[in-house]
């Protein structure tokens, strides 16, 4: 279990608690996930970037001055737009809600009815913050980095 403060948009901050997913319930999440990040995570790869991501890594390339040629060679308008169909196929409240499942904002579960509406109405900047700190926190995302090893 994990713990984590967010501040709203009025600037209170919210306490988090995070429960790892069930196996079987993470496994189709990760499913999901790799869906939606496929065809953007495959322009990006595609792209120099993945080269010049392990340049970087060994010391090779300097990040900071080198910025431009990381990021020249990716179509940004390309990846914004399989990423906006990929997650138009996708019923995208029931996944944030899936995600979401084992969570619980200042003491209050997040999948006990009401508590999602009362934590997020006009707050959907701390919602998307909290969903992706329960994406990292459950390593949903570890398919990334297998995909740039060899």
């Amino acid at each position: 279990m994990t713990t984590f403060t967010l501040t709203d948009s009025s600037g209170k901050p919210h306490t988090y608690t995070v429960q790892p997913h069930p196996a079987g319930e993470g496994t189709r999440l990760v499913i999901t996930l790799m869906g939606l990040a496929g065809e953007p995570l495959g322009r990006v790869l595609n792209s120099n970037l993945a080269g010049l991501v392990g340049k970087v890594q060994s010391g090779e390339v300097n990040l900071e001055s080198n910025v431009n040629d990381l990021l020249q060679d990716i179509d940004f308008s390309s990846v914004a737009r399989d990423l906006r169909l990929a997650l138009a196929a996708v019923d995208g409240l029931k996944l944030f809600q899936d995600l979401l499942k084992y969570t619980h904002r200042d003491g209050y579960p997040l999948a006990e009815s009401g508590h999602y509406d009362a934590a997020f109405q006009q707050n959907y900047g701390e919602l998307l913050k909290a969903v992706w700190e329960v994406i990292k926190r459950n390593g949903f995302l570890g398919f990334i980095g297998s995909l740039t090893k060899g």
